[in-house]
């Protein structure tokens, strides 16, 4: 008899299981094969994945590289049986570059090179003014320059962008830049630093350099 009871009740419990196939879809609506899958903050499958909905609710989550924004759903005994999940672009890492050469929020000394004494602060202000920076702070004297920020808003980030600079020694004559870029989410104080640069900012960095460094 208890056998009898054990097995009504696994079959009962079996009864009870739904499955929900979670398909995550990029913004053309193809499936994304690499995405990883988690329930409740357990790793479940890649790509097309069956979720068990044991009872009450769990929450999925498809996550599927930097270039895309997490999708997420709450799955309960309602669901349908097959949900997609749609992945949106993440427009602020699509916009942006890798730091190949290890260059963004760093600072980079820049030894001016004798034939460039005279004409070295004209090349840095023109370089930034000309990447449409506005110049909020500079001094030739002391070789100090700040830009503005730039700030524009990409989908749920907030990205700001800016140089900063001054001399380091005037023998030999030294100056430094930094290029800051930093971001946020939507609705946040605290900004952090980010790991990648715009493209356009770069090459003012690489204009700089090729014009003034000895």
């Amino acid at each position: 008899m208890a056998r009898l009871w054990s097995m009504l009740l696994l079959f009962t419990l079996a009864g009870c299981v739904k499955i929900v196939t979670i398909v995550p879809l990029d913004d053309q609506r193809r499936v994304v094969s690499d995405a990883q899958v988690t329930a409740d903050g357990r790793d479940v499958g890649v790509g097309v994945t069956d979720v068990e909905v044991l009872h009450g609710s769990l929450r999925v989550s498809v996550a599927a590289g930097p270039q895309w924004l997490p999708g997420t759903a709450v799955l309960d005994d309602a669901s349908p049986s097959r949900l997609e999940v749609m992945l949106r672009p993440n427009d602020l890492y699509l916009t942006t570059t890798e730091d190949r050469n290890q260059v963004v929020n760093q600072w980079i000394n820049i030894t001016i090179a004798g034939a460039r004494r005279t004409t070295w602060w004209s090349t840095v202000v023109a370089a930034m003014s000309g990447a449409d920076f506005e110049l909020e702070i500079m001094d030739a004297a002391s070789g100090f320059v700040r830009t503005a920020w730039r700030q524009r808003s990409y989908g749920p980030f907030v990205a700001r962008r800016r140089f900063t600079g001054n001399i380091v020694t005037q023998d030999p004559l030294t100056w430094r830049i930094r290029y800051e870029v930093q971001y946020r989410q939507q609705g946040e104080e605290d900004w952090r630093d980010y790991d990648r640069g715009f493209a356009d900012d770069l090459r003012v960095l690489q204009e700089i350099r090729a014009r003034t460094e000895q």
